[in-house]
């Protein structure tokens, strides 16, 4: 279920460049908490490709996505202001 389609063909495009797989829990327009899916690149910039919306948060997708790799970047996150 946590690699879908759009995972499948970011991983056969990005193959020998992804670094990390990591999954991110955000307030969702309908209040609930939701979990979407990111592969870091090694390059120079950490490049972060959006994979799947996984819907809403459950403790057992999170043991899923644990369970296949992926680490939380939720509480990583930094905003920056931006000129």
């Amino acid at each position: 279920m946590v690699k879908g389609k759009q995972t499948k063909l970011v991983e056969l495009l990005y193959k020998d460049e992804i670094l990390d797989y990591v999954y991110e829990i955000y307030q969702g327009s309908d209040v609930c908490p939701h979990v979407r899916t990111y592969i870091i690149l090694n390059d120079d910039f950490k490049t972060r490709i959006k994979l799947e919306e996984l819907g809403q948060y459950k403790k057992t997708l999170i043991e899923e996505l644990e369970a296949n790799g992926f680490k939380d970047i939720s509480k990583n996150l930094i905003l920056k202001k931006v000129a």
